[in-house]
């Protein structure tokens, strides 16, 4: 187990050094120039809309609050462990079906006939697998597919002056250019998490 975490510590500290790098890079292609779609979020959901984005060769950039891809899981569960199964054996050759019992894998293409070619059973034999592994699985994810993802800028004010013109993105850290894009898609996972005062 000691030998597993020291694996996958390595493999995350590799992926977070061009971290910054990709960020810069990223906003420097985009600076003052529109894109059609801003994704917030580079969570799941983030990272599979950006890959079909790219696949389509649509304009696209994702903006992440965090260091790397999937942060929510740095803090979530609290447990460590995921509640979303991961059944690489299933006993049956319909790919499907097997895509049905595995919770975690990212679709990558339609013409998959499993619909995907970066699976996470490759990543981890444990049916409720630990949250570490699925944080490496989205950073190799997102690096596989060389994704436009801006890390370590948050969001801080979303505007739009009418319906017919584009939505305008306020960044942290400002990098000297309101962002403009065609179409927001918020995909941030739980920013704080909700107390409730029971009486």
């Amino acid at each position: 187990m000691i030998r597993v975490n020291c694996c996958l510590f390595l493999r995350v500290l590799a992926l977070l050094t061009v971290v910054e790098a990709t960020k810069e890079k990223v906003l420097q292609q985009i600076d003052g120039e529109r894109v059609d779609f801003c994704v917030v979020g580079a969570g799941p959901s983030g990272l599979q809309l950006a890959q079909h984005f790219q696949s389509t060769s649509a304009s696209y950039v994702v903006l992440e609050r965090g260091a790397g891809a999937g942060n929510f899981y740095t803090k979530f569960p609290i447990h460590g462990t995921l509640i979303s199964i991961n059944k690489k054996y299933t006993g049956n050759s319909n790919a499907e079906f097997n895509l049905r019992h595995d919770w975690n894998s990212i679709l990558t293409s339609v013409d998959k006939s499993n619909g995907t070619d970066f699976a996470f059973t490759d990543y981890s034999d444990e049916y409720f697998p630990k949250s570490e592994i699925l944080l490496t699985y989205l950073n190799e994810y997102a690096t596989h597919f060389d994704l436009q993802i801006a890390y370590n800028t948050e969001v801080k004010m979303v505007t739009r002056e009418s319906e017919a013109s584009d939505f305008e993105l306020k960044l942290e850290p400002n990098p000297g250019f309101d962002l403009k894009c065609g179409i927001v898609v918020w995909a941030g996972g739980l920013g704080m998490p909700r107390s409730f005062e029971v009486s």
